[in-house]
């Protein structure tokens, strides 16, 4: 059998073959805001409009006018703008962009040649993901009202918040669907059809729990077993015990029925008690876990920590991870900790603190190298865990130099605002921030 990096070099050589810039997911992938009315195939570009009167045809949820045109720029070897992040990374040495690594999964990698042979017609995604609605019970920093209603309700009562870029304020274009859903409609239309070919299934927020539409995705995989895919759900965790109980119900009935291949449940947390009670508005650190705990009990489940590493994570990611670790040591490879790193908003990116900061991520890279699994009995972090946290420690060694006096004094108008919104305290939750944060005053 290949290695990785022999599939990701085949891969390659593929898609160079066809264009410098042709990448599967674009014909492929798809998430889809429902609530909104928008979608974009791979996760890095934005979202563009879905045209009304063309979801008579439910499959152009995703194959839109606008995605054909960027095909033909893709297999005419245009770049595309909305591909900036893979062409940077491209430009600058890296071989194995997300353009690569996406087009080599198992949903991507055995159809490019079915593309081939007619690029422009409409095609079943073999990857979905779906929000359904953006109702949701947190407001994280980072989010934004049209992903959160917890958002919303903070620019509506409040207005937005004090930075370069007036961050939440309510975007026009992206304004959620009220009443009747023309989109969500179109989209159970498609269902029967479209879950025939799927590979991968995941639904997304707002939070799902919340969500009607989740419950009955998974009482119609019960009813009609789909064991050729890999079903997944992002949650907070932090919704009524009810709704977890009868969440992890469904999931346990779904393994052992074997309605599906995989069942895979996300979740974030990027700090440790009090720090993510504070970035993460309306999680509760220690009944996150308590749920966690509850669903590892269930059989042949996977589940995933989404930790998106951020300015809030950095002093208390050790402890943290520690208690990742923990559960590493009882449940083995159910949990995996996953660490994408934050850059937009720019004031909430890791890489403007100072270099002392530097100190401790090189605690966390050094605890995680220390304590991987050696493949004769000892659980804990994976070769991939380790290699993507000392990515980031590499990255941050160079960009946390720079000057980042705008982004600090947003950094400063954000947090005052949102402990005047929030009645918390940025220092007494930060101690260490401190003098980061009487320089953020002076930026």
């Amino acid at each position: 059998m290949p290695s990785i990096e022999e599939k990701l070099k085949e891969t390659k050589k593929k898609l160079d073959s066809i264009s410098p810039h042709f990448c599967a997911a674009k014909w492929l992938q798809v998430t889809l805001h429902l609530h909104l009315g928008q979608n974009h195939s791979c996760h890095h570009p934005g979202t563009h409009h879905i045209p009304e009167e063309c979801i008579s045809n439910p499959s152009m949820l995703h194959n839109t006018p606008y995605k054909k045109i960027t095909w033909g720029h893709m297999l005419a070897g245009d770049k595309i703008n909305e591909c900036a992040y893979c062409n940077n990374m491209e430009d600058e040495g890296n071989i194995y962009s997300d353009r690569i690594l996406k087009s080599t999964e198992d949903w991507a990698s055995p159809y490019i040649d079915d593309i081939l042979e007619n690029p422009f017609v409409d095609i079943n995604p073999t990857y979905v993901e779906v929000n359904f609605s953006h109702v949701c019970n947190c407001q994280c920093a980072y989010c934004s009202p049209w992903i959160s209603s917890s958002w919303e309700k903070d620019i509506v009562d409040n207005g937005h918040y004090p930075t370069r870029k007036t961050f939440g304020k309510l975007d026009p274009i992206r304004t959620p669907i009220e009443g009747h859903n023309i989109y969500k409609q179109a989209f159970w239309e498609w269902w029967p059809e479209l879950v025939e070919t799927l590979h991968h299934f995941r639904i997304t927020g707002g939070e799902p729990l919340l969500h009607k539409d989740t419950f009955k995705i998974m009482d119609d995989l019960l009813q009609t077993p789909r064991p050729q895919l890999h079903f997944s759900v992002n949650t907070n965790l932090c919704v009524d015990e009810k709704l977890i109980d009868k969440f992890l119900e469904k999931c346990k009935l779904l393994i052992e029925n074997k309605c599906v291949k995989q069942l895979h449940v996300y979740s974030s947390c990027e700090a440790y008690k009090e720090a993510a009670e504070y970035s993460r508005w309306g999680l509760d650190y220690n009944y996150w876990w308590k749920c966690i705990d509850k669903l590892l009990q269930i059989d042949n489940i996977k589940f995933g920590i989404m930790a998106t590493y951020n300015i809030f994570s950095v002093a208390s990611f050790l402890d943290f991870i520690t208690d990742v670790y923990k559960r590493k040591l009882v449940h083995d490879r159910k949990i995996v900790l996953d660490v994408p790193f934050l850059r937009h908003p720019d004031f909430l990116c890791a890489n403007i603190l100072t270099p002392d900061f530097l100190k401790y991520i090189k605690e966390c890279v050094t605890f995680i190298k220390s304590n991987q699994e050696d493949y004769h009995g000892k659980f804990g972090f994976m070769n991939f865990e380790y290699d993507k946290f000392k990515r980031i420690y590499k990255s941050m060694e160079t960009a946390i130099q720079n000057d980042h006096s705008l982004e600090r004094h947003d950094f400063y108008n954000f947090v005052n605002e949102w402990d005047k919104r929030k009645n918390t305290n940025f220092l007494k939750t930060f101690p260490d921030y401190e003098k980061f944060y009487n320089l953020c005053e002076r930026s």
